[in-house]
């Protein structure tokens, strides 16, 4: 088996409505402004101001299309990040994996009625494969965490806390 004391994932997002959404904000913005000084008669310094201002605020924001998930596995602790722009990270969740209290592949009609206080969704789109839902107990606060997994990320689950991983993962 390879090495179970660390091992990192990144996935990348395939969101593409993220940046279309954003290019639709900026123009409408823009549009606005350039309507609200043409009806105003606004002078042409002021004018200027406003798509220099929405300039400045793509060239901030727009690394915020791009993101990135990617969770990894250190000496039984567990964590979740997200990546903006390749340059910041966020880190969303972290949790010892003794706290694991369940570890399954998800099923979304029958993981319906599960009780936990704060969902986590890790998973990068929509129609991903292999998705497990982790469960941690931690300070007397159930948090679901979903996951795209793979065979290492079983195994390093299984190893950790095998009372609380399903077999079916390891499949």
């Amino acid at each position: 088996m390879a090495d179970i004391q660390y091992y990192e994932r990144a996935i990348k997002s395939k969101e593409p409505k993220r940046k279309a959404l954003m290019i639709g904000i900026y123009a409408i913005v823009l549009s606005a402004w350039f309507v609200i000084c043409v009806r105003f008669s606004i002078s042409a310094e002021i004018v200027m101001l406003i798509p220099l201002s929405i300039l400045a605020t793509v060239a901030l924001t727009w690394k915020y299309t791009s993101v990135e998930y990617e969770y990894s596995f250190t000496a039984g602790i567990f964590t979740f990040s997200k990546i903006y722009g390749k340059s910041k990270r966020k880190t969303v969740f972290s949790g010892d994996l003794k706290a694991l209290t369940l570890a399954k592949p998800y099923d979304a009609q029958r993981d319906v009625n599960l009780k936990y206080d704060e969902l986590i969704n890790a998973i990068p789109k929509s129609g991903a494969n292999n998705i497990c839902l982790c469960i941690f107990d931690i300070d007397e606060r159930k948090t679901c965490v979903l996951i795209e997994y793979d065979q290492l990320t079983a195994k390093i689950l299984y190893h950790f806390n095998h009372t609380a991983t399903s077999r079916e993962l390891l499949k």
